[in-house]
């Protein structure tokens, strides 16, 4: 199942432009348009949980869940749903590198093998079928901004709260039970 959209819009590329110039604002030109079955197609770099994150977290790991639904188990290392029947590891994850007063650990499922890199061109359905807590960090990783959206909403909320001179990346999480979902950032950001 495949859906084109027409529209685009310049308004994400000029407020870029005095920001990173020219040739940054050109990568953020967002088609808000290409929606796939499993995904919707970005040009915003989405950043899971770090592989070799994820396996010190699975090794340490004594809380074990079997999906029994789907969707309800969202891995954040390949960004999927589990399946019925999958094992999952339910671990304390902080995305943070700073000390932030925003430095707080939240509640991560990953499979309990590691199930690889995701596809990362595309948001993937695991966020586009929930609702979602959007939030704004600037390189300080102080909140400066957050909203609360539909997933289908996603990549549209987030390129205008990145296309905001101070804020540097979001955290996205899951608005009902607050659990991290992953990062975005513009790209080539670091």
């Amino acid at each position: 199942m495949r859906f084109e959209a027409t529209s685009t819009s310049s308004y994400f590329s000029r407020a870029r432009q005095s920001r990173r110039g020219p040739e940054a604002s050109k990568s953020l030109v967002i088609l808000l348009g290409t929606y796939y079955f499993l995904g919707m197609a970005t040009s915003l770099r989405l950043v899971p949980i770090d592989p070799v994150e994820a396996n010190r977290l699975r090794a340490r790991a004594t809380v074990f869940d079997v999906a029994d639904s789907f969707p309800g188990y969202p891995c954040r290392q390949c960004l999927q749903d589990a399946a019925v029947g999958d094992v999952l590891a339910l671990v304390s994850y902080d995305p943070f590198t700073l000390d932030s007063p925003y430095h707080s650990a939240s509640p991560i499922y990953l499979h309990k093998e590691d199930c690889g890199l995701p596809d990362t061109s595309a948001i993937p359905g695991q966020q586009l079928r929930r609702q979602l807590s959007v939030r704004a960090f600037d390189e300080h990783e102080m909140m400066l901004a957050g909203e609360v959206v539909n997933g289908i909403e996603l990549e549209e909320t987030a390129a205008r709260l990145l296309a905001q001179d101070d804020v540097a990346f979001l955290h996205v999480h899951n608005a009902s039970r607050g659990c991290w979902a992953l990062r975005i950032e513009l790209p080539g950001d670091i």
